[in-house]
């Protein structure tokens, strides 16, 4: 053990190493993912997620409009279609009422009295007469609030989705994607896969949903340091991130496998 851990200084950080920690046979000597290949595999995840998770918050913002505002979510999906126009002033009375069902205090001073009683069409007479400025915003975490000097009442996630507004977010479905591609392909994000590098567990069994989950959930630690968690990998002997060390895992490299075209004999 000893004489393991006094290697050089130029051989550290070119395999994987006993120091500190108890490796599996099937680990040890394992060549390390070098930091530039992982930095470009997590920028691909993140391109790829973006990709992916915009256009279904998209589609889950416009079926919970569509189920408690109707009009509205038709104005929004008139906007995102490329037909863009002044909202309706149906749709600015029904989201005015489901900001008034879940955050009143949001809802300007004028329209509240007729919004309480249920009366749309007083509303609708309200904003012929001074309309109000609504905008949909789906991606941010700050709650719904009126901004009097503009006019504007931003109607965010909190209304949107109400008490699943956590769970439908960039933020949950991040945890959710780094987490399932990287158990379903046995430490293999997409972004791992075209680089040819892998996560796996120190001991070197199989990467468990548990583990996927306890790394995915390490890249806030690691981005909550100011992505120095992430910067770990340029002087730990094993190349561990902060998020490394929570799920007790390394990347290794591990090329793809390509069909040999030798002919047959």
């Amino acid at each position: 053990m000893r004489e393991r851990r006094s290697d050089s200084r130029r051989e550290r950080q070119r395999v994987v190493t006993e120091e500190p920690y108890a490796l599996g046979e099937n680990t040890r000597g394992r060549p390390l993912a070098s930091v530039r290949r992982r930095a470009v595999a997590i920028v691909l995840d993140g391109v790829l997620f973006v990709l992916v998770a915009t256009p279904l918050l998209l589609a889950a913002t416009l079926g919970a409009l569509w189920m408690q505002a109707p009009t509205l979510a038709s104005d929004v999906m008139a906007f995102f279609g490329g037909r863009p126009g002044d909202a309706s002033r149906r749709g600015e009375a029904e989201g005015l009422a489901l900001v008034a069902r879940r955050r009143p205090g949001a809802v300007p001073e004028r329209f509240v009295a007729p919004l309480a009683a249920g009366d749309l069409e007083a509303a609708e007479a309200l904003l012929a007469e001074e309309s109000v400025d609504l905008m949909v915003n789906f991606s941010t975490s700050e709650p719904t609030y009126y901004d009097p000097t503009t006019n504007r009442l931003n109607l965010n996630r909190d209304v949107i989705f109400g008490p699943a507004a956590s769970w439908i977010s960039y933020a949950a479905m991040a945890l959710a994607y780094f987490t399932l591609m990287a158990w379903i392909g046995n430490g293999k994000t997409p972004g791992k896969w075209l680089l040819g590098i892998r996560a796996v567990r120190l001991d070197g069994e199989p990467l468990r949903l548990w583990d996927a989950f306890s790394r995915a959930g390490g890249y806030a630690a690691s981005l909550s340091m100011l992505g120095l968690g992430f910067l770990e990998a340029r002087w730990d002997p094993n190349r561990q991130t902060v998020h490394d060390r929570v799920a007790g895992t390394v990347v290794i490299r591990d090329p793809r496998r390509r069909r040999s075209t030798a002919p047959t004999p």
